[in-house]
């Protein structure tokens, strides 16, 4: 993608950790939080494709952030109860069909795979099977988890705001 701040002249994602992970399964991606990959796949498929479906599962349009690369790691400002919504679709449906089951067990297999193995392991503290993601926007402009069980769907969003500027402010400590 383009990036007309970098020297190179294309953008360079970074993650929030120093790992250097190369080539890794969008799984592995989803579990440990590792943002550069989304990124490629959200510019593969579309944004107007990524978009319809967060629209779908019940996302609001003016809560979307528009066509940049942090759109698919999270940069939009959804409320926390939308997204708990949205991750509703992943369950067993209550009405309409947001996507495929087939598309909603995928999706579930690999955030019970966040909770087991990635950025999610404090939600066994349940002692129940649960599925989630975890999430930080660049400079921890944001922080979420959203998670569920067979029976619940909960979301928990954290943001910086002043409101003498305009927009979200990073939640880390000056150095």
């Amino acid at each position: 993608m383009p990036d007309s701040s970098d020297p190179s002249g294309f953008l360079h994602q970074h993650n929030d950790v120093p790992t250097k992970w190369g080539y890794i399964t969008l799984r592995k991606a989803m579990e440990q939080s590792v943002n550069t990959p989304y990124v490629q796949l959200g510019e593969y498929v579309g944004y107007t494709n990524v978009e319809n479906e967060a629209l779908k599962a019940g996302l609001l349009r003016k809560s979307l952030q528009y066509d940049t690369p942090g759109f698919y790691i999270g940069t939009s400002t959804p409320s926390a109860i939308r997204m708990a919504d949205a991750y509703a679709a992943f369950d067993k449906p209550k009405g309409t069909t947001a996507m495929p089951s087939s598309t909603a067990d995928t999706v579930t297999d690999v955030l019970q795979n966040v909770v087991k193995n990635g950025t999610g392991t404090n939600a066994q503290a349940l002692g129940r099977p649960a599925a989630g993601k975890t999430g930080t926007t660049d400079d921890y402009k944001s922080a979420w988890f959203i998670g569920y069980t067979p029976q619940l769907v909960t979301s928990v969003a954290m943001f910086k705001e002043d409101p003498k500027n305009a927009g979200l402010q990073s939640m880390q400590r000056p150095s």
